[in-house]
């Protein structure tokens, strides 16, 4: 109960903080050059993902993982706290009405953002679970700094190519970059149940993350220019975040049923296996970018 208790209300309050940061966002993004701004916001993300991990998997190493929940919610708190602090230009009292923008006009980028929501869990949890039980498991409770590390190394390296992939939006080449690494990133789903050695798990922790930063950027290119067309940009953003939790909830249920049915082996295969093929259909998106 209490494990379902968390995972309503910590989805609740990252749909509403994801849906006030993309609203706001892609108001203020210039149409010329947005791809540089993504590449920069990719950038700044990375930079904290870069530490975290390594903070997070010293924390719960010295200290406890239950320690590292209330620093992460402190750290949140305080980033959340120029938002409050800062104009919004929307209107109070909006109504909103789903019907203002019609699924049938938006279900590329609706799909798209599902396997978003997918591959947050693929690459995310069962990734992180698949590198503790199977492939670092002899490291005892070193285990968490290692994980961290690995994830901080891999963040470098995508955040190296985040300017680079900038410029190749802002050079209408989004859909190359598009359909590339989005196969990439599925041949590297494929790759993830054999990946039982540290030497090949770090190889598809690098190239998950460059393929990820690619893929994401140009989708999120199609997004905002997507919601610029909109009849309404909140409800279509709220339609987008609406996919990612359908895809996430998705992956979970495939995720927790393999593992029922299979066991472990089975449970992490089916996970990456389905996530390879559910990753080429936001190749529906590619002839927006």
């Amino acid at each position: 109960i209490m494990v379902i208790g968390f995972g309503v209300i910590q989805q609740i309050s990252s749909c509403l903080y994801d849906l006030a940061y993309l609203v706001d966002f892609s108001k203020v993004k210039h149409s010329d050059h947005a791809g540089k701004e993504i590449g920069t916001m990719q950038i700044l993300e990375k930079i904290a993902r870069v530490a975290s991990p390594v903070l997070g998997g010293v924390v719960a190493s010295v200290v406890s993982p239950q320690a590292v929940i209330i620093l992460a919610a402190a750290v949140f708190s305080l980033a959340a706290w120029p938002l409050f602090r800062t104009a919004e230009p929307t209107p109070t009292r909006y109504k909103l009405e789903l019907r203002r923008v019609r699924l049938r006009d938006i279900w590329r980028t609706f799909v798209g953002e599902g396997v978003v929501g997918y591959d947050f869990i693929a690459s995310g949890m069962a990734w992180t679970l698949f590198l503790a039980v199977v492939v670092f498991v002899s490291f005892g409770d070193d285990i968490y700094a290692v994980v961290g590390l690995l994830a901080s190394l891999s963040v470098v390296v995508s955040a190296i190519g985040a300017h680079a992939f900038g410029r190749m939006i802002d050079r209408r080449r989004g859909a190359a970059l598009l359909t590339n690494t989005v196969i990439l990133k599925a041949i590297i789903h494929m790759l993830r149940p054999v990946a039982i050695t540290p030497p090949s798990a770090v190889a598809i922790n690098f190239g998950s993350e460059v393929a990820a930063t690619g893929y994401g950027m140009a989708f999120l290119r199609v997004m905002f220019d997507r919601a610029d067309s909109a009849s309404s940009r909140i409800v279509y953003i709220t339609y987008m975040e609406i996919a990612v939790s359908l895809g996430s909830t998705i992956a979970c249920i495939v995720f927790g049923a393999a593992l029922l049915l299979g066991g472990m082996t089975a449970g992490f295969a089916s996970v990456f296996v389905a996530a390879a093929a559910v990753q080429l259909l936001m190749l529906l998106s590619r002839r927006y970018a």
